[in-house]
């Protein structure tokens, strides 16, 4: 692969797609997507070094090379950025979700340290902040939410995971399947959150979509206790 071919993948797996991770550094798409096409010897130096950065791609890691392994990269990036956060990895935060309420996810332009031996285990989750009180049994409200979108098929029945409400609204409860839809349920001190069914059966009942399992959480640096 060439380093502009390995620059895309590195931002559809750590972002999601070329226009957040563009959004995510301030950057005008378009920008992003001629530097991809253009290549980076035709791109400003400020902008190409901007890209390396972010990605973690320091030429200790990247070298000079005309051919890539894309894995290979990947896995020397992962090392280099463990040793350079003391065993931590940055992960993206791509918006908040909400742990009461349902809703709507928004873009963060962040990323959050992860330890490297988690992102290992769940190389394509990112974290969403969690807004609310109805899972403050194991999610406490403020903190945030490492979603890993690989494990959402099976569904385990009591099992926390991220869910969109209606294609849309975002939350995180533990589902348990019924025969016609899903029991979304809260696992929290606050005896005034109760359980919600999505019955397909019954007309107006909206859609739910799992986007992943609830895999781990971290605490912002100003989180009080």
């Amino acid at each position: 692969m060439t380093i502009e071919e390995c620059l895309r993948q590195f931002m559809i797996d750590d972002y999601g797609s070329v226009k957040r991770f563009a959004e995510s550094i301030g950057l005008p798409p378009t920008t992003v997507y001629n530097v991809l096409t253009r290549g980076i010897s035709g791109s400003g130096f400020e902008i190409v070094q901007k890209i390396y950065n972010t990605l973690g791609l320091h030429y200790t890691v990247r070298g000079f090379e005309t051919d890539y392994d894309y894995e290979d990269l990947r896995a020397k990036r992962d090392e280099y950025l463990n040793k350079r956060n003391g065993g931590f990895v940055e992960v993206p935060l791509l918006g908040h979700i909400a742990a009461g309420i349902p809703i709507e996810m928004d873009v963060v332009e962040t990323t959050v340290l992860c330890p490297a031996e988690i992102r290992r285990r769940h190389p394509n989750a990112f974290f969403l902040t969690v807004d609310g009180e109805s899972m403050n049994n194991v999610l406490p409200n403020g903190c945030y939410a490492l979603v890993d979108p690989e494990k959402k098929s099976p569904v385990v029945d009591g099992t926390a995971y991220a869910v969109c409400v209606n294609g849309y609204d975002a939350t995180i409860k533990r589902i348990k399947q019924l025969e016609n839809g899903v029991e979304l349920i809260p696992d929290s001190k606050d005896p005034t959150f109760h359980a919600q069914v999505y019955d397909k059966k019954v007309e107006g009942t909206e859609s739910i979509t799992v986007i992943g399992e609830a895999v781990w959480y971290s605490i912002p640096f100003d989180f009080k206790i």
